[in-house]
């Protein structure tokens, strides 16, 4: 069993006395606003689990300060348990009469990075970005007071011939290519876009253009600019995007769905999804996968007359203080 946890500070991540293993590797580059504690569980100086956790200038959750546990990594669900236990009540104790906060998890310091855990799987493959994380990860969080507080799932669908009728785009819109050439300034548009489109998800907090960027620019590789639609008004303003992402095996990853607020209600996130369906049959892909969606967004509500879910994931979280 289990014999330590420390709590530490950031600074303190090169620790020597500490064993990392292929199960819980030692800590990745930190993020720009990193977080401000490190947890280690250890047995006889092995790590079998540890985590990050982020308690300053987070967003507001349902009304009340937020902190979050992220880039999580255990060996297994009794070093979880502890290492969730142990991150509670030290943050207890560091906000001793500060009142009540949510402490949520697994999140990487903002919905941008990485979060989720997996909860219910099918045999659909992972795809590039998707998390993954061991069947236990769930009863860890829930053994530990923790509850689903927000819902996520994708969905996938075979890839339908190419007979249906061409899209229609809202007056004054028209669609093109990605300019793979010009990356930089189009991930640029796509960026002024999402910061609108997605301020309202939950748990949003912005991000800089250049983090944005750093994000993206990697996953060039695995782009079509043919699969990846812009939607812009005649004067070249940005209204609408569809990213997707190859996987190598005849899928597509349709990972991101954005409209401008003022075009929401008029078809357009619909269209850009069926030119891209469309495009995918007329290439030989042989499925789509609409990536990580929140249950209450627009686009699950559209991709949900077309296609089944394949993974279901959810946001864990407590409430923690007095």
């Amino acid at each position: 069993m289990p014999t330590d946890l420390l709590i530490l500070t950031a600074d303190e991540s090169p620790r020597a006395d500490i064993a990392w293993t292929d199960d819980v590797p030692t800590w990745p580059v930190m993020l720009a606003g990193g977080p401000q504690q490190l947890a280690v569980v250890l047995d006889n100086g092995v790590a079998l689990a540890r985590c990050a956790v982020w308690s300053r200038g987070a967003a507001t959750y349902r009304g009340l300060p937020t902190a979050y546990i992220g880039i999580l990594a255990a060996s297994n669900v009794d070093a979880l348990r502890l290492l969730l236990k142990g991150v509670a009540e030290s943050l207890d104790n560091a906000h001793a009469g500060e009142g009540q906060r949510w402490l949520l998890g697994p999140l990487d310091g903002s919905t941008w990075y990485r979060y989720r855990v997996v909860v219910e799987s099918g045999p659909e493959s992972p795809f590039p970005m998707e998390p993954q994380n061991p069947d236990w990860w769930g009863a860890g969080f829930e053994d530990t007071g923790f509850e689903i507080v927000e819902r996520y799932w994708s969905a996938a669908a075979d890839v339908e011939p190419d007979t249906a009728d061409d899209p229609t785009w809202p007056p004054g819109v028209q669609i093109r290519d990605f300019r793979l050439a010009d990356m930089g300034d189009e991930l640029d548009a796509i960026y002024e876009l999402s910061v609108e489109a997605f301020a309202a998800n939950p748990l949003y907090t912005p991000i800089s253009r250049e983090a944005f960027r750093r994000m993206y620019e990697p996953i060039a590789a695995h782009v079509d600019p043919a699969l990846c639609l812009i939607a812009e008004t005649s004067d070249a303003e940005v209204v609408g995007v569809v990213f997707s992402m190859l996987a190598g095996d005849g899928r597509l990853i349709l990972k991101t769905l954005a409209v401008a607020d003022r075009l929401r209600g008029q078809g357009l996130g619909s269209s850009l999804l069926n030119e891209v369906g469309r495009r995918a049959a007329r290439r030989g892909f042989t499925r789509l996968v609409f990536a990580l969606m929140h249950e209450a967004n627009t686009s699950s509500h559209i991709v949900g007359k077309t296609a089944e879910p394949c993974r279901r994931y959810a946001l864990f979280g407590r409430v923690i203080g007095q």
